[in-house]
């Protein structure tokens, strides 16, 4: 901040009792204040006689103000003015500069002779032992403060720490208190048996340890997507935003905790930086967002920091972090089923399914209720940790934790990715403790934590569902390949076709990947043959890995009219080196240097192959 843009903080009238106490209070240097505010020192000379240095008008550093997000010092600056008012300024430390002194004070109605500007200097220095500290911050949440052994939280104020230590200059969320938490005990009461709607809430309360279990080394990730999925009407955005009012305001207002997935990548990423242990909501994902995006997001949160970025010097700018960040997101459909099918997205990525509400006239007034009624579930925590001390708490919610993880492995099966699930889930049932304790409602944490068990096993039974459709259809491809026609100028169509090669474009070395339009009805047929029914779901994945290619309408399906028959297909892309088991295709095709035949036509080798260690269903499908 430029000093020259600063405006005064405030004025008082000069009272010299006062200030001379605080001057007789920096040791080493005696000072006298005369009633026009003028202020000389006190010295003895070499011949050991007393002399005095004159110095203008009085001004001390009151406060010493540290910016924790930038680490900037400013200094709060009173200067006794000629008409004995007190002014009041903060300055950076160019208050220390010998030609910058003289130039402030001046401005600002002081005095300094320039004979003694060094002995000013001297005062000013001195005067920053008695001065007060004030720390100044952009971030919310929790925060290491030098000189504390323990972390403080900010919201609307800092607490864990006096009030007006820590003074959050940022106003870009709303996390103060409004209304009665009496109602909102009265909503959660009226809800502690509707577990979907419940589970959502103490996930947001779980937000707020989140961090504190980071720092533990419990979690191994920095942020969690949470996406409360379900068709239009079922209560998805009313618990959502009833979850996230319990933080601060989700009304959409100024400050609000509540943002639109339709905002660029950058403001979403701006909106995560410098918050630990605070929940967000992203309403309404559409079912056009770009699923590249949102994974970038979802593995973006999860690792608590930005990528780095330059700037127009080629200078590397620092880039956002968080820690501890709950994103509470809604869509109808599946979010899961825009992602790539990966176990790092499971890890990142919860979603939770069903109906959040029981009727329209529940959700309207809990509606009514939260846009009244928030931001109570803060200082309703700290009061906790306050009452128990920060480290009983802090072993408290960590022993919970550990059990909690342990319970849900048990029931999971143990293997590294469930290890990583359970931790997301363990983070869950904390919050649903912390729900009980901090609110007046009896909280079914054994029933919130069936229902996140038998959410997660869908979810993982739908991630291999995608690995093994895929390898299915894989598997049929090859066995029928030899009723796979071509698209060209005339038209080969086998007798039964099962699909089509769309292109006569023939493969170079630098082709990666091949494409076949698979009739639709056989590609679903192929899938239910194989007890594979949600072909939906299937499909959305293959979309979202590119394994499924869109046509250039947007559309999943190609519609193509070959020998008079008018028909759907889906269009896969495929690896290329799997021509090593369709000899027929790959000559049509000119695929150079991918076989390795005998003078009959059968494979010989699959050496250097990534295929070469692939099962023998494969195998056996090729040779068929």
């Amino acid at each position: 901040m430029n000093d020259q843009n600063l405006e005064v903080s405030n004025v008082n009238q000069f009272d010299k009792d006062k200030w001379q106490i605080r001057l007789n209070s920096m040791n080493g240097v005696s000072y006298e204040l005369f009633d026009d505010g003028n202020l000389r020192e006190v010295g003895i000379d070499t011949k050991g006689e007393v002399k005095y240095y004159y110095l203008g008008q009085a001004m001390i550093v009151d406060k010493i103000i540290i910016n924790l997000s930038t680490n900037e010092r400013r200094y709060g600056l009173s200067i006794v003015t000629a008409d004995l008012s007190v002014v009041y300024h903060e300055f950076s430390g160019s208050v220390f500069n010998k030609n910058k002194l003289v130039e402030i004070t001046s401005r600002y109605g002081g005095l300094v002779r320039s004979s003694e500007v060094e002995r000013v200097i001297n005062l000013l220095q001195t005067s920053l032992k008695i001065a007060s500290v004030e720390y100044v911050t952009s971030n919310y949440g929790w925060l290491d403060v030098k000189g504390l052994d323990h972390p403080v939280f900010i919201g609307d104020k800092s607490y864990l720490t006096s009030p007006e230590m820590v003074i959050n200059s940022d106003q870009r969320l709303n996390l103060r208190s409004k209304g009665s938490i009496v109602e909102v005990n009265s909503i959660l009461k009226s809800l502690k048996d509707n577990i979907p709607v419940m589970t959502v809430v103490v996930a947001s309360i779980s937000s707020l340890v989140f961090p504190l279990l980071v720092r533990e080394g419990l979690m191994s990730i920095e942020g969690l997507l949470l996406s409360i999925q379900g068709a239009s009407s079922t209560g998805k955005s009313t618990a959502a935003k009833l979850a996230t009012s319990l933080i601060g305001n989700a009304n959409g207002t100024m400050g609000s905790l509540k943002s639109s997935w339709g905002s660029t990548e950058q403001a979403q990423i701006m909106k995560l930086s410098s918050l630990s242990g605070i929940t967000l909501l992203f309403d309404e994902l559409g079912t056009r967002n770009n699923s590249s995006s949102l994974g970038n997001f979802a593995f973006t949160l999860a690792d608590g920091h930005d990528r780095a970025r330059g700037d127009a010097n080629g200078h590397l700018r620092p880039s956002a972090s968080w820690s501890g960040v709950m994103v509470i997101s809604t869509s109808e459909d599946s979010i899961l089923s825009m992602l790539p099918s990966k176990d790092g997205t499971l890890v990142r990525v919860l979603e939770l399914s069903g109906s959040f509400a029981r009727s329209g006239s529940e959700a309207e007034h809990i509606g009514q209720v939260i846009s009244k009624n928030y931001g109570h579930a803060i200082p309703a925590l700290m009061n906790v940790i306050e009452e128990h001390g920060y480290d009983t708490f802090l072993a408290g919610i960590s022993d919970t934790f550990l059990k909690f993880k342990q319970s849900v492995i048990h029931k999971l099966s143990t293997s590294p990715l469930n290890e990583r699930l359970a931790a997301n889930l363990a983070l869950i049932l904390v919050g649903a403790e912390l729900t009980g304790n901090i609110f007046d409602v009896e909280v079914d944490v054994n029933s919130i934590s069936n229902y996140l068990i038998s959410q997660l096993q869908e979810q993982l039974l739908g991630h291999q569902d995608d690995k093994v459709a895929r390898e299915k259809i894989t598997q049929f491809i090859l066995k029928s390949h030899a009723n796979i026609g071509v698209i060209k100028y005339k038209p080969i169509v086998p007798a039964q076709p099962i699909g089509y090669i769309l292109s006569d474009k023939r493969l170079s070395k630098e082709t990666q990947t091949f494409e076949i339009a698979i009739l639709s009805s056989v590609l679903k047929a192929e899938l239910k043959r194989h007890g594979i029914n949600n072909t939906n779901t299937i499909l959305s994945k293959w979309e979202a890995n590119g394994f499924l290619i869109r046509n250039e309408g947007d559309r999943r399906q190609v519609r193509k009219t070959i020998d008079g028959q008018r028909d759907n297909f889906y269009v896969l892309r495929l690896d290329r080196e799997l021509l090593m088991y369709m000899p027929m295709i790959a000559t049509f095709l000119g695929s150079p240097n991918t076989l390795d035949m005998d003078n009959s036509g059968s494979i010989l080798t699959l050496q250097g192959s990534k295929y070469s260690g692939m099962n023998s269903d494969l195998m056996e499908a090729a040779n068929e």
